[in-house]
């Protein structure tokens, strides 16, 4: 274990831990970060692959920066009594 002002080499290899507890640990955090990179290789194959299929849409931004939006109707609230 290091202490404050320890420095360590950026690629040091660490041996394994020896403490039940630790290994534990380090095991769940190891098969989170395999876990969450293989969704994100997934989330990505899945995205190039929507990207792809455009047939709803319309092409490129200007077309869709053409379409104006309809305002909301203007409606007069009725006054009470008007000021003499």
């Amino acid at each position: 274990r290091l202490g404050l002002g320890a420095k360590v080499a950026p690629n040091a290899k660490r041996a394994a831990p020896t403490d039940p507890v630790e290994r534990r640990l380090l095991g769940k955090v190891n098969a989170q970060k395999r876990k969450s990179a293989e969704e994100d290789k997934i989330n990505t194959q899945e995205v190039n692959e929507a990207s792809d299929d455009d047939s709803g849409e319309p092409q490129g931004r200007t077309s869709a920066c053409s379409k104006k939006r309809q305002l909301p109707s203007v409606t007069s609230m009725p006054l009470g009594k008007k000021a003499k």
